[in-house]
């Protein structure tokens, strides 16, 4: 009997033969073949090989040991880098020997290897200075300092041992044990550091840049560990004043250790995104791809590449540092609050941003010098000469050892190891054959690499192998970057946080989303000095010149914006928003998604803005005002019965009414407004979903009137531009139709299309007007854009009154809902602008509490003048008039609260996931997206009413 022959196994035979990787299960394969083992005798090799294939393939199904364990103890990094390895926890720890790769063979005798003050003045010796062959900026080695000083810190006095762990931790903020992390936390149940504090006092010895960014690193956790405590996923965070002391501290520890991860996770997306890729030369190319050594690879017989097993670094590569003495002399400021650098002063506990500016901006702009012999600065001979005693003293092995170790060809002469003649011919004389030179002055003395695609470091060829040998097994080999790099350590929003966006301007740096979250102000958004500062900005220009994008970017010193005006009392936030001022920001954005040409009015106040808006209002709203109303109300209602669906008890229904506004909003920008062509079930060669469409419309309105991170301007602003073309390209199609426009051509294809007759009228009236077609189809393109924001702001009245707090109101919305008495409809559009006060869209809470405008402003007062409301914001409420958007908006509400019984879902799907975040300030709430980016817009809320 053989298994092809048994026809219901042949589907899964023919799966597993295409999808070894990704086997379908429910082809029975699995069963198939045990069935088929089964039928054939003890004895028969078949049975014995297949039974033996079968049990290797389920016992590998698993790791073996454990990859991790549950439980804090394993979830979060130890202060020491210990547990790393869960089977040899000490494997890593800071406190441990550096490991030793490769085995001293070769006789080195220390009684007759050259002079080591010689060597560094024959060999090592900088003779002039070069700049950088690949134009790297002097900030790129002020973070590779960084790097270096988070896995190499040799005791001094014992050389053989590692102060600080062998892992990419960033333990020159945190430090390597917990009395470190102790004088450096503020445990007051926020999670926090002090202000721009960090441990390694080495590095108050160097270029000032170098602390300059891990002070950014500092202001990213604390950023972190603030949003993590706002988002709250868990649910479990509250105001420490509130707490214990046993609880605070426990809260505390969470924050503080969650933010670590996050934010160690930040910095290896800088290492690998923007200091690994511009070694390899891949950000000149505009590329986003990186090596990702934390990826799973598959191996024979259903395992895989181990990773996650720990790591110890290696001798042969570790930097010499200064003895003691050095030590002692740091040592003297004992209060790392007080640790100043660069000549910057503190004020009030933390640097001034303008300083901190200063100092990155300066080493973007410097060029580093080129790696190569006669390249180390002669200030520090006495290091290379102590380093050069000290991997003597280690044994550690030759050049032509670490080369074959590697599987390197070794050198058989010094001119092959440097063609230089003149550093060849002393490193003759000095060593006599190349097998007897040192491991630490051939790395440092060997010929540099060219720039080239794929190598932009141009340091030595086997130094530059080691480097990329080494970040991989950093990373790799870190448990909490691989097996234990999960959504439930790091929480959805800090695991999207620290990953690398393939989008940004940087392609997929992480550098800009550091500096300009912790700088705010302080760079362009599209400054080459933010997002590109490894190298000069001259480098950046030149290599993006032939890709064509060097127009994306800036290149000049960028200057500090001026910082934002907080204002919250009513009579300000009234003369803000008159003030054309205010609104420069948003033209610009404006121009930036639909060119220069007039037409586009929203954010406006220009007075050619205000008659676009007329036109708009005489020639949609006037003629339409009642249909309009009755469209609103009918959609709505057969929104809420296509998105409603029944669950366990079919005497209760539930639907997401974020879904239902949307389908809503998105059939009255079609339908009545641009002619859009929305795929339905009556359409379905339609161009958009309703989904689709939402998120276009969402673009758009995101690019114009949200303040975002610098990281999603670019991004959001392609997506809205993409979005604005295609639309406005269809809208132009309808317009045509509608007005007999175009040429033949035209007018011949758009008749065989099946177009949207229903906004014809109103296209026939914007004709009627005489303007110019482009910039009647930006305000058209306006209103659509617009009318986005009925869906958050519909979403916010419906969950204010939904509440329990509100129980009293939602009772009376029901009432007026099913009443039919004339004044019904004034006394809901009283309930929707109390909602709108109290649970607004935009950050204006503060001033819709100011109690000369509204008394008792807390309280919910239906009965309040319409003409106290003046605080709506530049979207909606600027396109359309407040009686239109009011009468729609009734009959939206209407409809939702028709339903028998409605209320909110049951847990969490009832309630808006929303915190409230003082970081932003243009609107009242923000929310979670399915992606885990904070949005300012309701992702979801699911309602429940009786069948």
């Amino acid at each position: 009997m053989s298994i092809a022959n048994d026809i219901a196994a042949i589907p899964g035979i023919i799966d597993a033969l295409e999808h070894k990787r990704s086997i379908d299960d429910r082809k029975l394969l699995l069963e198939h073949a045990i069935v088929f083992m089964s039928h054939l005798p003890p004895s028969n090799p078949i049975r014995q090989k297949g039974q033996g294939s079968v049990i290797n393939m389920l016992y590998n199904d698993l790791p073996h040991p454990p990859a991790s364990f549950v439980g804090d103890k394993y979830k979060f990094r130890a202060p020491g880098g210990g547990g790393n390895n869960i089977e040899e926890p000490d494997l890593g720890r800071a406190g441990t020997p550096y490991s030793r790769s490769v085995p001293q063979t070769h006789p080195l005798p220390l009684n007759e290897l050259p002079d080591p003050g010689l060597l560094f003045d024959c060999l090592l010796k900088r003779d002039k200075f070069e700049p950088h062959p690949a134009g790297f900026s002097s900030l790129f080695f002020s973070f590779a300092t960084i790097v270096i000083h988070t896995i190499f810190r040799t005791n001094p006095n014992d050389p053989s041992i590692n102060d600080t762990s062998s892992y990419l931790d960033l333990s020159p903020l945190y430090g390597n044990s917990e009395k470190d992390q102790d004088e450096i936390r503020r445990k007051d149940g926020t999670g926090r550091l002090w202000d721009d504090v960090f441990t390694e006092e080495r590095l108050l010895l160097m270029p000032p840049a170098v602390c300059a960014l891990l002070v950014l690193f500092n202001r990213n956790h604390n950023f972190i560990a603030h949003k993590l405590y706002l988002i709250n996923e868990a649910g479990k965070f509250r105001d420490p004043d509130t707490l214990t002391d046993s609880e605070r501290h426990a809260q505390d520890h969470i924050l503080f250790n969650t933010a670590r991860l996050v934010n160690v996770g930040c910095f290896i997306s800088v290492v690998l995104g923007d200091y690994m890729r511009s070694g390899l030369g891949l950000i000149k190319e505009a590329s986003d791809f990186a090596l990702e050594p934390f990826m799973d690879v598959p191996q024979s017989n259903n395992t895989h590449l181990a990773r996650g097993q720990g790591n110890s670094v290696s001798v042969e590569i570790s930097p010499q540092e200064f003895g003691g003495k050095v030590y002692s002399y740091l040592n003297q400021e004992k209060d790392k609050k007080q640790w100043k650098f660069g000549g910057i002063e503190r004020h009030d506990s933390r640097f001034r941003d303008e300083d901190l500016a200063r100092i990155i901006k300066d080493a973007t702009a410097e060029a580093a010098s080129a790696f190569k012999a006669r390249g180390t600065p002669s200030i520090l001979r006495v290091v290379e000469i102590l380093g050069i005693v000290s991997s003597r003293n280690s044994g550690v092995c030759s050049l032509n050892e670490f080369q074959k170790f590697l599987g390197l060809k070794p050198y058989e002469s010094f001119t092959e190891w440097n063609p230089d003649h003149e550093i060849a011919t002393a490193a003759k004389r000095l060593y006599k054959h190349p097998d007897n030179l040192e491991l630490y002055v051939g790395l440092q003395a060997e010929q540099s690499k060219p720039a080239t695609g794929g190598s932009n470091l141009c340091c030595g060829f086997t130094i530059g192998r080691a480097i990329l040998s080494d970040a991989i097994c950093l990373t790799r080999g870190d448990r909490y970057l691989t097996t234990d790099w999960t959504t439930n350590n790091l929480t959805s929003w800090g695991f999207n946080d620290a990953s690398r966006d393939y989008s940004n301007p940087s392609f997929g740096g992480m550098i800009g989303k550091l500096i300009s979250r912790t700088l705010p102000g302080q760079f362009s958004d599209d400054s080459s000095y933010l997002w590109f500062p490894f190298y000069t900005p001259e480098t950046i220009k030149k290599s993006f010149t032939p890709l064509g994008i060097a127009g994306n970017y800036s290149y000049s010193r960028p200057v500090a914006l001026p910082s934002p005006s907080q204002i919250r009392h009513r009579p300000d936030v009234l003369e803000a928003a008159s003030n054309t001022d205010i609104h420069r920001p948003y033209e610009k954005k404006i121009q930036t998604m639909v060119g220069k040409r007039p037409g586009f009015f929203l954010a406006l106040n220009r007075e050619e803005d205000f008659t676009y808006k007329g036109i708009i209002h005489e020639s949609l709203i006037l003629p339409n005002a009642t249909k309009l109303q009755d469209f609103f109300y009918n959609k709505t209602k057969v929104a809420l019965e296509e998105h409603s669906y029944t669950l366990a008890s079919h005497e209760q229904k539930c639907l997401d009414i974020v879904e239902a506004f949307s389908t809503v909003i998105t059939h009255f920008v079609s339908e009545e407004i641009g002619g859009l062509s929305l795929k339905t079930h009556d359409n379905p060669e339609g161009k958009h979903t309703e989904h689709e469409l939402k998120h276009m419309l969402e673009d758009m309105y995101t690019h114009v009137f949200v303040g975002l991170e610098a990281q999603y301007v670019f991004g959001t602003a392609k997506e809205a531009k993409a979005s604005a073309e295609a639309l406005l390209k269809e809208i132009k199609e309808s317009y045509q139709v509608a007005n007999g426009l175009g040429n033949i051509f035209e007018r011949i294809t758009e008749f065989f299309h099946k177009h949207n007759k229903a906004v014809f009228p109103f296209m026939r009236r914007l004709y009627k007007t005489g303007k110019p077609t482009d910039q009647l189809l930006n305000a058209v393109l306006a209103a659509i854009v617009a009318s986005f924001e009925y869906i958050p702001a519909l979403v916010n009245v419906v969950y204010f009154y939904l509440s329990p707090d509100n129980g009293e109101h939602r009772d009376q919305l029901i009432q007026l809902s099913n009443s039919q008495d004339p004044q019904a409809d004034e006394h809901i559009a009283g309930y929707i602008r109390e909602g709108l006060r109290l649970s607004p869209l935009l950050n204006t809470a503060h001033a819709n509490l100011d109690h000369k405008a509204f008394p008792k402003p807390k309280h919910v007062d239906p009965s309040r003048p319409a003409t106290e409301y003046q605080l709506m914001g530049d979207g909606l409420f600027k396109c359309f008039a407040d009686e239109f958007i009011q009468s729609t908006m009734v009959s939206v509400i209407r409809a939702v609260f028709q339903l028998k019984n409605v209320g909110l879902g049951p847990g969490n799907s009832g309630a808006l996931q929303r915190f409230k975040d003082a970081d932003d300030s243009t609107s009242e709430y923000r929310f979670l997206n399915s992606k885990s980016v904070i949005t300012p817009f309701p992702t979801s809320l699911t309602l429940q009413y009786d069948a």
